[in-house]
Formats: structure tokens, C-alpha cells, sequence
């Protein structure tokens, strides 16, 4: 009965931030510095895990921002279930779910219909998604989780185990 939106463009009064993520002052993709971390990146406040948001609710409905058939994107909206172990539903592009399969990722085929993915218009693949969610809501959570532990500890060590700036650089 209820949706967390973490993206709101330029309101950033909007949303739920909770005291455990940096609220931004006037955009929610406003970085907040560079970080010392491996890849010596800049992070968004709407790159933030928050698991206020994340231990309310059971799955993820990613919502990409290319929506191009020409190609897949993958960011920080594929990164942030990954790591924290979630299943989700791309509304994305075609083949979308191929492409991560062909990245060593896993998908939830067996909980989730995902014929979605294959469905080359985008509002027709965007209903079948919806519908595909809303099964997936129907679904006891506990069961759910059991049945996909292994794929979800998979994607999680394939993300965090790979050089992926190297890995996809031209």
C-alpha cells in the first residue's frame, strides 16, 4: 500500500530520507564529494542505500532511465537491490535481463515471470512487468527469499568481486 521514491529531481523536499542517508538541498542527484573509495568516484545522495526504505519493503521495481532498444544501461538503480540482496523487475529496455544475464548476473526466473523482458514495445513490456510484480506481491516473502538465496548471494559477490570499470571500459 505504499511506494518509496527515492528520485525527485529538483525537490528535494519530496521523498523519504531517512537520518540514515545525506538529505540534498537542492537536487537529488547533488554529489556529495569525491570519496576515497577504489574507483575514486563521486556518489549521489540518490545513490544511497537507505535502509529505512529497504527494511519496509520486500522488492524492487527498478525504473531505468534509458529506455532505448538499442541498448542496456546498468547503475546504481541495478546496483543498490544487488547489494542488499533483493529481488527486482526492470522496467527498462528489451532484453534488458539478457544483457545482466550476459554480465554473469543471475535473474529470478524462478519466482518471477520475466517474459517481460522479451516483449520489444515498451508500454505492452511495461504492463506484462506490472503484472509480474503484482504476482510477485502475492508471493509469501519468506518463501520468495528462500527459494531465491542463492541467486541473490550470487549477484551480490559477482558484483562486488569484479573490476567493472575495467571490465566495460572501450
Amino acid at each position: 500500500d505504499k511506494t518509496f521514491l527515492t528520485y525527485f529531481g529538483k525537490d528535494s523536499t519530496k521523498g523519504h530520507w531517512s537520518d540514515h542517508v545525506v538529505r540534498p538541498k537542492k537536487h537529488t542527484a547533488e554529489t556529495l564529494g569525491p570519496l576515497s573509495n577504489r574507483f575514486k568516484t563521486q556518489i549521489r545522495c540518490s545513490d544511497l542505500l537507505d535502509p529505512d526504505i529497504y527494511n519496509q519493503t520486500y522488492y524492487t521495481a527498478m525504473i531505468e532511465t534509458a529506455i532505448h532498444n538499442d541498448f542496456a544501461m546498468f547503475n546504481e538503480k541495478e546496483a543498490k537491490p544487488i547489494v542488499a540482496q533483493r529481488p527486482f523487475i526492470i522496467f527498462g529496455v528489451c532484453g534488458h535481463l539478457k544483457a545482466f544475464r550476459s554480465l554473469g548476473f543471475k535473474t529470478f526466473s524462478d519466482v518471477i515471470d520475466e517474459s517481460y523482458d522479451l516483449i520489444p514495445g515498451k508500454k505492452d513490456r511495461w504492463l506484462k512487468a506490472l503484472d509480474s510484480m503484482l504476482a510477485l506481491t502475492e508471493q509469501d516473502p519468506v518463501k520468495v527469499y528462500d527459494q531465491l538465496k542463492d541467486v541473490l548471494a550470487h549477484n551480490k559477490n559477482h558484483f562486488e568481486n569484479n573490476e567493472w570499470r575495467r571490465c566495460l571500459s572501450w
